[in-house]
């Protein structure tokens, strides 16, 4: 019995998106800091943990860390990082109040959401950015802030630089 459920759980971790893996692997570029690596490894273990989870048999409820409108919220902010987000759209497309939503991701991840959502943004970000594949403006678009000076602010206070600058602190 505890060989067929590791063979399960092997058969689940092989059948991982081939993104999320690749995403693992491109951390290793020098491009990050280790607190950048910290943060975006601990998104992207949460991300497979939520993929796990979707993938195992629900014969009873499983136990877990975090709530389950946290586990939803992650899974849609990860799959829609690239657009505009705010608890508002959380509510409306997941069907929670934003107040039951505000509570539980700071009661399970101590951090408000919509600090998660713009650090997570600024991350990705500044790595396009310092890797040249695409510029400040380029950034801002494609990862949904409302405008260049919103962007420009949350970038220069979370970096210490602007993005046109190379930040000796990342």
């Amino acid at each position: 019995n505890m060989i067929s459920q590791s063979m399960g759980k092997i058969r689940i971790i092989e059948s991982l998106s081939d993104n999320i893996i690749n995403d693992f692997i491109s951390l290793d570029d020098n491009k990050f800091s280790d607190f950048e690596k910290k943060f975006l490894i601990l998104s992207k273990l949460i991300s497979v943990l939520i993929e796990m989870g979707h993938l195992l048999p629900r014969e009873e409820e499983t136990d877990s860390n975090f709530s389950k409108i946290t586990i939803k919220c992650l899974s849609y902010i990860n799959k829609n990082i690239c657009s505009p987000l705010t608890v508002t759209d959380l509510s409306k497309n997941l069907n929670y109040s934003r107040s039951s939503i505000l509570h539980s991701f700071k009661s399970d991840l101590n951090i408000s959401v919509y600090k998660y959502i713009i650090e997570k943004k600024l991350i990705y970000a500044h790595k396009d950015i310092q890797s040249g594949a695409i510029s400040a403006t380029q950034a801002c678009q494609k990862y949904g802030f409302s405008d260049y000076s919103c962007f420009y602010r949350h970038y220069k206070k979370y970096f210490g630089a602007s993005p046109s600058e190379k930040s000796s602190r990342w």
